[in-house]
């Protein structure tokens, strides 16, 4: 399963590097923002008062920062059985979004990601097998056809997954360099959240 996905490295990167943000019709960014969060993640975990308020920062980066008008962050529990949305953005007028859970003693995308940190982007073109293991109930409340995934991993142990989406009026579809700038904010959520884990 593992070799379906992205498996991201553990690299800092941000909107300086060598790729630039693609020209899109529908999209408010606020990249001040979204490099500020980024480099305070990655330098400076103990800014953040503590574990929550990292992800929610996490989620305002990526649902404003980055302009993906929908953003959540899923918890994982303890006996990684149920995936539930806890953190978000964007989803004021999509309260099921907003708290959807995953039931991960069934075979399914969200499940494999939590094997090892992995990211995948969903988008028409995907073949219909990894299509087929997105939950029909998930389907109908995102209600898009694409969108971004990301397992969050601290110390080894899967803990959350992120999910953003360009909205459901988008008419620009998701770029790499958006990708690229997503994966780098989970990655930057991982070493926050591995800082404040040892406090």
């Amino acid at each position: 399963m593992k070799n379906r996905f992205d498996q991201t490295s553990r690299s800092k990167k941000s909107t300086t590097d060598q790729d630039k943000p693609m020209t899109t019709k529908s999209r408010k960014r606020n990249l001040t923002l979204f490099n500020t969060l980024l480099s305070t993640l990655n330098e400076k975990p103990k800014d953040f008062a503590d574990a929550h308020e990292l992800l929610n920062a996490a989620v305002l980066g990526i649902g404003y920062g980055l302009g993906l008008k929908r953003c959540t962050v899923a918890l994982v529990n303890t006996k990684i059985t149920r995936l539930k949305a806890y953190y978000s953005a964007g989803t004021m007028q999509h309260r099921e979004l907003a708290g959807f859970q995953i039931n991960l003693t069934e075979s399914s995308l969200f499940r494999g990601l939590l094997d090892a940190p992995a990211s995948v982007w969903l988008k028409p073109t995907t073949k219909q097998q990894i299509w087929a293991m997105i939950p029909d109930e998930f389907k109908r409340i995102s209600g898009v056809k694409e969108f971004f995934l990301m397992s969050v991993f601290v110390a080894k142990k899967p803990v959350a997954v992120v999910y953003c989406d360009p909205g459901l009026d988008s008419i620009s579809p998701l770029t790499d360099w958006e990708y690229n700038q997503f994966k780098a904010m989970c990655i930057a959520v991982s070493r926050g959240l591995l800082f404040h884990s040892s406090q």
